[in-house]
């Protein structure tokens, strides 16, 4: 083999091994992460909980010394009220929340009587203070939406109006009472007939502690 032979296959296979070489080395480039999804401050505060527009909140006033409380059909009830709710409003209202008012001066009473129910039945909990509680307090004793017994499930909605920008502000505004279940039964056939509201205060009476 000629030396202007042996240079001219030298000069090829070189060619080719670069080549080889530089697709490999394509190949093998780490992919870049995607990009962050940009999430504007009102889809954060919707999924947060804190959307603008109406919420819906069901206040479960009991107590873990009330006879009636203790029936196994009306606990079965006050354990269904939040997936009910979530189930035919969720579409209707920004927020439902459930809160579990046990009116009990023993703190372990009370939350010994909602742990049997399921706390993953609630969204917020409020235990202690007898009829002192303070949500007792707010809707009974200073609003007067009901009279004071258990158990009884007081239905409210409110308006409330979020930003997120440049910080976090709520303008929370005050309630709405809908509707009024008082005692046992009548809690017991609520659940029965479809958890119904109505956008006017009204007050289904039943037995009572």
């Amino acid at each position: 083999m000629t030396s202007s032979r042996r240079w001219v296959l030298y000069a090829v296979v070189s060619f080719v091994s670069l080549g080889s070489s530089y697709t490999i080395a394509r190949a093998r480039k780490p992919t870049p992460p995607p990009r962050p999804k940009v999430t504007t401050d009102s889809v954060w505060l919707d999924q947060a909980g804190y959307g603008t527009g109406p919420h819906l909140l069901a206040y479960v006033l009991v107590s873990a010394n009330c006879s009636v409380c203790a029936r196994d059909e009306v606990k079965s009830s006050v354990a269904q009220i939040r997936g009910r709710l979530r189930a035919k409003y969720g579409l209707r209202f920004k927020r439902i929340a459930v809160i579990g008012v046990a009116v009990d001066k023993d703190l372990k009473g009370g939350l010994g009587y909602l742990s049997g129910l399921g706390l993953d039945r609630f969204d917020e909990v409020d235990i202690g203070g007898g009829w002192l509680n303070e949500q007792f307090t707010d809707r009974i004793w200073r609003a007067g939406v009901s009279e004071a017994l258990v158990p009884q499930v007081i239905l409210a909605t409110r308006w409330v109006e979020s930003r997120g920008d440049p910080s976090m502000r709520l303008d929370v505004r005050p309630d709405t009472v809908l509707r009024v279940v008082k005692g046992g039964s009548e809690i017991v056939q609520w659940i029965k007939r479809g958890t119904p509201l109505e956008y006017q205060a009204r007050v289904d009476t039943a037995e009572s502690r």
